[in-house]
C-alpha cells in the first residue's frame, strides 16, 4: 500500500508537527479564559430588535480591557468576559455597552484566581484520567496478541497517536490566541479535547483490530515432534514481509471506513462552525481540527509505526 511504502515519509512529517507544536506552546503559551485564570463574566440582553453584532463590541471594548471575550446566547443574549473588574471599571463597561441599545442585566459574576485554579487542576486531572484509562483499556483488549509485536506496544503506538492528535489542535490555538482574543483555552476547549481523545482512539483500535484480526487468519500451524518423540503443534507467524502486506491489507479493509466516518463528522461540525453561534465556534473549531488529524494519524501514523516497530525485539 502507498502508505507503508512512503511510511517513513508520514511518520517523519508527524514527529516534525509534534516537535513544532510543542515549541510553538513553550514560545507562545495560551490564551486562558476567564475560567482558568480569573476575571469577571457578564451576561445581559438586548431588548430592541436591532441587536449589535460580536465584533461591533468587541472593538468597541477591546482597548479599554484586557482578556476581553464577547459571545452570544439564545435570542439577544451576550456574555461579556473580561479581567477581574473593579467598581469603576463595571461602571464604564456599562456606559459602552448602552452605547449599543437599551440592555437588562441577566447576571454579574466574579471568578476567583484561587477558583480558577482548582478549574485547572480538575481538567488536568480529567485529561491524565482519561488518557490512562484508554492505555488501559487498549492493553486489555489486546492482551491475547503477543506476535510478531506485542500487545504493549499496541498500546504504546495508539497512545503516542492520542498525543499527536492533542498536541496539534492545542497548537493551533497556541497561535490563533495571539492573534484574535476570542479563541481562549476554556472549559469548552478541554471538553473537545476529550471528545477529540475519544474518536481518535476508536479510530485507531478498529484499525489495530482489523490487523489483529488478519494476523490470527495469517498464522499457520505445524506439527512436529519433540525431545521426547511427542508431537506437539507449532504456530509459525508471518514474517516481517508479510506481516507488512497484512497491515497493508487491513487499512485497505479499514481505509473506506474510517474515511467516510470521517466525513460525515467533519460536515457536522462544519456546519456547527458556521451556522452555529459564536458561544460553540471554538468548540467545533477544535473538533474539525481533531478530526482531521485524527484520521491522519490513525493511517498515516499508528499503522506505519507498528510495522517498523516489528522489526524490533518484542
Amino acid at each position: 500500500m502507498f502508505v507503508l511504502k512512503n511510511k517513513k515519509i508520514f511518520i517523519g512529517i508527524s514527529f516534525f508537527l509534534m516537535a513544532l507544536s510543542v515549541l510553538v506552546i513553550s514560545v507562545f503559551g495560551f490564551n486562558f479564559s476567564v475560567e482558568f485564570k480569573g476575571g469577571s463574566i457578564y451576561e445581559i440582553e438586548y431588548l430592541e430588535k436591532n441587536i449589535p453584532e460580536i465584533s461591533q463590541i468587541s472593538s468597541s471594548l477591546e482597548k479599554d480591557f484586557s482578556s476581553l471575550k464577547v459571545s452570544s446566547g439564545d435570542g439577544n443574549i451576550f456574555f461579556v468576559k473580561t479581567e477581574e473588574l473593579s467598581e469603576e471599571n463595571f461602571s464604564f463597561l456599562k456606559e459602552k455597552l448602552s452605547d449599543f441599545g437599551k440592555y437588562q442585566e441577566i447576571n454579574f459574576r466574579t471568578v476567583s484566581p484561587s477558583i480558577s485554579k482548582e478549574l485547572l487542576s480538575k481538567s488536568i486531572f480529567t485529561f491524565v484520567f482519561v488518557v490512562i484509562f484508554i492505555i488501559l483499556f487498549i492493553a486489555y483488549v489486546f492482551r491475547n496478541v503477543s506476535k510478531p509485536v506485542s500487545s504493549f506496544k499496541y498500546g504504546a503506538v495508539a497512545t503516542l497517536a492520542l498525543l499527536h492528535d492533542i498536541l496539534i489542535p492545542t497548537a493551533f490555538f497556541s497561535i490563533l490566541g495571539l492573534f484574535f482574543p476570542a479563541y481562549q483555552i476554556d472549559v469548552l476547549f478541554v471538553t473537545a479535547i476529550l471528545a477529540i481523545l475519544g474518536f481518535s482512539v476508536n479510530d485507531t483500535i478498529v484499525i489495530f483490530d482489523r490487523i489483529r484480526e488478519n494476523l490470527r487468519l495469517a498464522v499457520s500451524v505445524e506439527k512436529k515432534k519433540n525431545e521426547e518423540g511427542r508431537e506437539i503443534e507449532i504456530e509459525i507467524f508471518p514474517s516481517g514481509e508479510d506481516f507488512e502486506k497484512i497491515v497493508g491489507n487491513s487499512l485497505n479493509q479499514a481505509f473506506r471506513r474510517s474515511l467516510f466516518t470521517s466525513i460525515t463528522t467533519f460536515l457536522v461540525l462544519a456546519t456547527l462552525f458556521f451556522v452555529g453561534g459564536e458561544l460553540t465556534k471554538s468548540f467545533s473549531l477544535v473538533l474539525i481540527l481533531g478530526t482531521i488529524i485524527g484520521t491522519y494519524s490513525s493511517i498515516f501514523f499508528a499503522s506505519p509505526i507498528i510495522v517498523l516497530l516489528q522489526g524490533k525485539k518484542s
